[in-house]
């Protein structure tokens, strides 16, 4: 056990690893190439190795001594660093998340073992496993075999799940829901350290959390770009990368846009980190009668759709009390149960009355374009990240939708975070809140909607994120779609060449940047041409 230079206060660290399996035992390798026309190395179930235990998702999550799972010995281990939760922590976010993964939700294809080992280790180190592990699916399927494959596949899970499975694959439906081993909350921590060095390691936690976060952003009406999963380095990095999981059409789309929103099923996840602030400076121990409210809130946001789980009044004044009266640094998880709370239809009218003062308070933690340097960053990254996921939920309401668009604040808020923000998962919510506001804004010449131009238009050209870009353009196209005198002025400013370099760079890896870009240079084309023939 290392220790830290004398007289520092320490703070323990576990080792986290991942160990890697290959179900299929090599035949991945030599069959995949003939079959799928390119190389899968193989068929991939992983764990966490942490506190001495390997965590995995089976029949639910489950526990067991390194290496003596159903799978055998790892093939692979892979070091993911150290850890500063303790089991105790790690084992009531594991309690917390077990509703979702279960034998039933089990799914070879979508969430899987491997799902939960991302996860666990975002929890745990803010560091994703490696995409080529979490990716595979996706990858096997996109070939015309893998799609052949599919209903094959299906059909092989119903037979598990009504107990038909054997071997390596049978193992996710093993018996236990959950069992998590005793004992080892007071375990000794692999090494101490100063507890000043790596202070980004909380952080980071919370930025993953975030960037699970905007993964499930999706449309809340037809018609609208759906948004899937983000990429796992993106993660890493606090980066979400809500790349659109079906390329959508702008130009060829039936009806007008709807704004995406950011819903889940996790509220669970976020009520352990609330009750673990309400114990900081700056807020209060949750009384028994908060911790029931507060319980019964997530109970009833945890059910996909809302289930037969109704939100109480008094679940809402809780959370309201919590957002206006706790620092900005504590308001991550809050607002990570907040953005889940301005969706629910009998939460509506709550929000509606009381949108001035949220919305305030909500801008309150994002910097601004007005603000001095010193106090450009009102909250943490995660925090901000939450702020403008539960700012562009707000768009789904229709009596705020408009207001919301033409908010001076708002927009500077939203420019500060593209402009300036580190944090990718920050622009891309930022990003999210900008194409949710051109969904509403009018066709025309006005101020709001030339300053929204111009700022994006400036935007696509400076913004490396492959994901943020790509709402960017869709914000761009749905300002200028049926918007002559827009596409006008855009052929004016020469937007012109800064798109074509944009598709130049971006559109060969990325479907729907390659779209958008084509529909956007189509539509200014168009005008560029008109305005030759009036000369």
């Amino acid at each position: 056990m290392s220790a830290p230079a004398s007289g520092a206060a320490q703070v323990g660290e576990w080792k986290v690893e991942v160990y890697l399996y290959d179900l299929s035992q090599g035949m991945a390798r030599a069959l995949s190439q003939q079959f799928l026309g390119k190389q899968i190395d193989g068929i991939w179930h992983t764990g966490v190795h942490v506190y001495g235990h390997e965590y995995f998702y089976g029949g639910g999550i489950q526990a067991t001594l390194p290496g003596q799972s159903m799978a055998g010995r790892p093939q692979t281990v892979i070091d993911m660093g150290y850890t500063r939760i303790p089991p105790a922590q790690f084992h009531e976010f594991l309690r917390q998340v077990a509703h979702r993964f279960t034998a039933a939700t089990y799914s070879l294809l979508e969430h899987n073992c491997n799902n939960f080992s991302n996860e666990a280790a975002l929890f745990l180190t803010g560091r994703p496993i490696p995409d080529y592990i979490t990716g595979l699916p996706a990858e096997a399927l996109a070939t015309p075999f893998g799609q052949m494959l599919r209903p094959m596949i299906a059909q092989m899970e119903g037979g598990m799940r009504g107990g038909a499975g054997g071997g390596a694959f049978g193992q996710p439906w093993a018996a236990e829901p959950l069992s998590l081993p005793r004992g080892i909350d007071n375990l000794r921590p692999d090494r101490l350290v100063a507890e000043s060095s790596n202070p980004a390691t909380p952080h980071n936690v919370l930025e993953a959390a975030a960037a699970l976060a905007a993964q499930a952003i999706n449309q809340t009406a037809a018609g609208a770009p759906a948004a899937g999963a983000a990429t796992a380095q993106a993660a890493s990095a606090a980066a979400a990368s809500a790349s659109s999981s079906s390329v959508v059409s702008i130009l060829k789309r039936s009806g007008p846009a709807k704004p995406l929103s950011s819903a889940d099923a996790k509220a669970k996840s976020f009520q352990v980190l609330i009750k673990a602030n309400a114990k900081k400076d700056g807020a209060s121990p949750l009384s028994a009668q908060e911790e029931a409210t507060l319980t019964e809130l997530v109970n009833a946001l945890s059910v996909v759709g809302g289930g037969n789980g109704q939100v109480k009044a008094e679940g809402t004044a809780l959370v309201d009390g919590f957002v206006q009266k706790w620092p900005p640094a504590l308001q991550f998880p809050v607002l990570g149960v907040l953005r889940l709370l301005v969706l629910r239809p009998e939460c509506a009218g709550f929000y509606e009355a009381q949108s001035d003062v949220l919305v305030k308070r909500l801008l309150s933690f994002l910097p601004s374009e007005e603000a001095a340097a010193s106090e450009s960053v009102r909250a943490p990254a995660p925090a901000q990240a939450m702020a403008l996921c539960t700012l562009a939920n707000l768009f789904a309401l229709p009596a705020l939708a408009k207001r919301l668009a033409n908010d001076a604040a708002l927009w500077s808020s939203v420019r500060a975070c593209l402009s300036a923000s580190d944090s990718a998962t920050v622009r891309l919510m930022a990003a999210t809140v900008v194409f949710n506001a051109t969904t509403v804004l009018p066709k025309d010449d006005s101020d709001v909607v030339v300053e929204a131009a111009t700022f994006l238009s400036e935007r696509v050209g400076s913004e490396a994120g492959a994901d943020v870009l790509a709402r960017l353009l869709l914000a761009l196209t749905e300002l200028v779609q049926g918007n002559d005198n827009l596409a006008t002025l855009l052929v004016g400013i020469e937007f012109l060449p800064t798109l074509q370099q944009v598709q130049s760079k971006h559109a060969a890896a990325d479907a729907q940047i390659a779209l958008t870009c084509a529909e956007l240079l189509q539509v200014l084309n168009q005008a560029q041409q008109a305005a030759f023939q009036v000369q």
